[in-house]
C-alpha cells in the first residue's frame, strides 16, 4: 500500500511540474505580498497586463513578477516591471549613506521601484527589467564583472 501511495504522490508531483505560474510580488509592511496566476506561457507582455489587475493590502501593486511551476519551483528570475537600477558607486559616500553603502557590499546593484510603495531590492544577475509593454530594458548579467569587483574589494 505504501508504494502504491508514494507512485500517487509523485504522479501528483509531476502534474503540478507541468503548470505554469505567474508570481506577482507587491511592496509589504515586513515581507512582500504574493499572488500567483496560472498562464499558457513565459509572455511578458501579458504577465505585465496581468499585474495592472492586481492590488494587494493598502492598494499595493507588483513592483515586479517571476514564473513557476505548479509545485512553486522557480523557472526564471525576477522581472521588475520599470525601476531604476543603481550600482553601490552611485550612491554619494556621505555620512547619511553609511549603512547603505557598507549593505550594498555583498549586494552591489540593486534596483528602486515606485509602481504603487516605494520598493528597494536585490537586482540579481537571473534578473530583468521590463517596461510596461513587457520589453526588457535592462538585465542583471551586464554587472556581473561590477559585482565580482565589489565583492572582491578588502574592506
Amino acid at each position: 500500500m505504501t508504494n502504491k501511495i508514494k507512485n500517487l504522490e509523485s504522479l501528483l508531483v509531476a502534474e503540478k511540474a507541468k503548470q505554469l505560474f505567474v508570481a506577482f510580488y507587491s511592496p509589504g509592511t515586513f515581507f512582500c505580498e504574493s499572488s500567483r496566476k496560472e498562464v499558457k506561457s513565459k509572455d511578458l507582455k501579458d504577465a505585465v497586463i496581468l499585474a495592472t489587475k492586481i492590488s494587494e493590502r493598502h492598494g499595493a501593486r507588483p513592483f515586479g513578477f517571476r514564473f513557476e511551476d505548479g509545485n512553486g519551483k522557480t523557472l526564471s528570475g525576477m522581472y521588475y516591471i520599470t525601476g531604476r537600477v543603481f550600482k553601490r558607486d552611485d550612491v554619494p559616500d556621505t555620512p547619511e549613506n553609511n549603512i547603505l553603502r557598507s549593505n550594498m557590499r555583498s549586494r552591489p546593484v540593486c534596483i528602486e521601484n515606485n509602481n504603487s510603495w516605494k520598493y528597494t531590492g536585490e537586482f540579481n544577475k537571473e534578473d530583468f527589467v521590463v517596461d510596461w509593454n513587457g520589453n526588457i530594458t535592462d538585465s542583471g548579467d551586464k554587472y556581473e564583472n561590477y559585482r565580482k569587483k565589489v565583492q572582491s574589494e578588502k574592506y
